[in-house]
């Protein structure tokens, strides 16, 4: 037996353990016949086994349908041993815990100086042995799963409470009908793509659609004809390599049903009566939408996937009611938005529903509690609306290509150690836009480079400025004359600060070079760069602009490339003409003029949730 801990959740638990406090929560995730898979965690305030039981289903709401609850975490600057562990356990099943029945096996991991260690307890036997924790990356997790997204609309419509009465009542009650409705056999999920329809039946019947009583999750692909590249999705995270394999994801549609004997079952046995009542009410009506991720092994049984997708539907409804509560004004529902996230310091997907006209700065307060349920930091922003998650069927067209550094060979640094721009930016160059600024628009480009960046990270939701935008900042702040505006002058990194600064509240730090031969000596700074701040760096100066967008460097030679993205193209969108055509390329240090300074303009991330 042993626990399978992914990379991402270690790395926040080790984190964790620097805290002053202990940090509890639950693992979520499967049990295999091996031992026990662990693909995220949710963590409780505070560390008790009493305080584990505190809102435990909220939290889980935000996480993917088919993860089960696995297992306890602790992160602690003290060590736990067995006995500790089975007290700990033991009080947890005193305080109500009802899940862990006698034949289950529950796992315990200790986050403690820079280590993990695992207990398996039984809970017929009342002991916790120490297992193996092995850890697994994102790759090698995802090629077990499969991923559905659940989507449908489901209208409702209620009568406004008398005065006296709660205005809740009748939300609670039309969210309550709605869960009867989904548990109902009348529930139906369609497979995009194929003639495949699982129906909420007490038995599984394996003759429809043919599919076999023992049909895999993973085997349901085969039943999607006509699969378009765009109906699938990809997840590409920079540094962890976080690839989501497209043949592994399935989109599904919630549906009912309204003929046959389970829809007859469901209307009113009785003769046809009609009350007429003549009287002034309020109504309230509203299509409630339905969008969630379902995660669950390759090998899980189909005939076992229709009560996960109702029990999702379920867990979704809860948080959307919670949310219409909360940021209801009188009478007046909010219209809400769903959003999926994948952040970096996390291999799954997390749900999240925000109303639609309030702001990303009056929801930090929300957010901030997702971060630390989440085991997030909280220095920068992870599930604002610009971090989401955009599916290809959900993206509309762009002229941008993003992140066209993907699928470049190596540098061919020896023992080099590679440090690049995090996550996503927008690559912008000569004569994008309908402009043509050939010749003269280099740094401006370079700037929209960095500003999507920061775009693409939730720090702003301004969009893309044009170049006569830019030169009016720059007479803004006092650098230009007015007559700058509409001209073809260059500007330099310094304007490029001052820029940013002006137009999305970003300050930078500049370095300066006498030469470019500096640069060769400047390997080490560079990766510390990309690895605190993960901004994509304007470099200029006495020759045109460029973009630095990582670094490879060597400790034991002192070996030194560039990642050097170059607003210098002037052809269409091609990524394999930018990428085999050095539009995108390392470079040496020979490539920087020795004859001549530069100044890098180095964006700092600012402090923000």
């Amino acid at each position: 037996m042993e626990i399978q801990l992914t990379l991402a959740t270690k790395d926040r638990f080790l984190v964790a353990t620097k805290k002053d406090v202990d940090t509890a929560g639950w693992l979520v995730g499967w049990h295999t016949e091996s031992g026990i898979v662990c693909v995220g965690c949710v963590a409780v305030s505070g560390s008790t086994p009493y305080d584990l039981l505190q809102d435990v289903d909220q939290r889980l709401e935000i996480l993917p349908a088919g993860l089960d609850l696995v297992g306890v975490f602790m992160c602690t600057k003290q060590g736990r041993d067995a006995n500790a562990i089975e007290v700990y356990l033991g009080q947890l099943l005193l305080a109500g815990y009802k899940n862990l029945d006698e034949t289950s096996e529950f796992c315990y991991v200790v986050a403690h100086k820079e280590t993990c260690t695992g207990y398996m307890y039984n809970n017929s036997k009342q002991n916790a042995q120490p297992v193996r924790v092995a850890f697994i990356d994102h790759e090698k997790l995802y090629s077990q799963c499969s991923l559905i997204r659940v989507q449908g609309v489901l209208p409702i419509s209620y009568e406004v409470q008398e005065i006296g009465e709660s205005d809740d009542d009748g939300l609670v009650t039309t969210f309550v009908n709605l869960r009867n409705q989904i548990s109902s056999p009348v529930t139906t999920f369609h497979l995009k793509n194929s003639e495949v329809l699982l129906c909420n039946q007490k038995e599984f019947e394996p003759s429809i659609n043919g599919l076999r009583y023992d049909t895999t999750c993973g085997e349901l692909q085969d039943f999607i004809s006509d699969k378009d590249e765009d109906d699938s999705f990809v997840n590409v995270k920079e540094k962890k390599s976080k690839v989501v394999v497209e043949k592994n994801n399935m989109r599904m549609k919630l549906l009912f049903k309204v003929t046959g004997d389970d829809a007859i079952q469901r209307t009113v046995s009785c003769l046809p009566i009609i009350h007429y009542q003549k009287r002034e009410f309020q109504n309230i009506s509203l299509t409630i939408p339905i969008d969630f991720i379902v995660l669950v092994r390759k090998n899980h049984p189909v005939s076992k996937l229709v009560s996960i997708m109702i029990n999702g539907v379920i867990a979704q409804l809860n948080h959307i009611k919670q949310v219409l509560i909360e940021h209801r004004k009188g009478k007046i529902l909010p219209a809400i938005e769903i959003f999926h996230f994948v952040p970096l310091f996390c291999d799954h997907f997390i749900t999240l529903i925000y109303p639609l006209r309030v702001s990303d700065q009056d929801l930090e307060n929300k957010r901030r509690h997702y971060h630390q349920w989440l085991l997030f930091p909280e220095d920068r922003p992870l599930l604002r609306r610009g971090n989401r998650y955009i599916f290809p069927e959900d993206k509309q067209q762009t002229n941008y290509l993003t992140n066209v550094h993907i699928g470049l060979p190596n540098s061919g640094v020896k023992n080099g150690q590679v440090s690049i721009v995090s996550g996503t930016y927008t690559y912008h160059h000569y004569k994008q836009d309908h402009f043509d600024d050939n010749g003269w628009g280099c740094a401006y480009r370079s700037l929209q480079t960095v500003v999507s960046w920061f775009r693409h990270q939730g720090y702003t939701d301004r969009p893309i400025p044009s170049h006569e935008e830019i030169q009016k900042a720059l007479v803004d702040v006092g650098d230009k004359p007015n007559s700058f505006i509409g001209s073809k002058r260059w500007i330099g990194s310094l304007e490029v600060s001052y820029c940013l600064d002006k137009l999305i509240g970003v300050a930078a730090k500049i370095m300066n070079l006498s030469s470019g031969s500096e640069l060769g000596v400047k390997g080490r700074e560079l990766a510390m760069h990309f690895k605190t701040q993960g901004t994509p760096i304007m470099i200029g100066g006495g020759v045109l602009a460029h973009t630095i967008i990582g670094v490879d460097f060597s400790d034991l030679t002192g070996d030194l490339k560039f990642l050097v993205l170059d607003p210098h193209y002037t052809g269409m969108e091609d990524l394999h003409i930018i990428q085999n055509k050095g539009w995108c390329t390392w470079k040496g240090t020979d490539y920087w003029d020795s004859n001549t300074y530069y100044n890098l303009c180095m964006p700092q991330r600012p402090l923000a949730l």
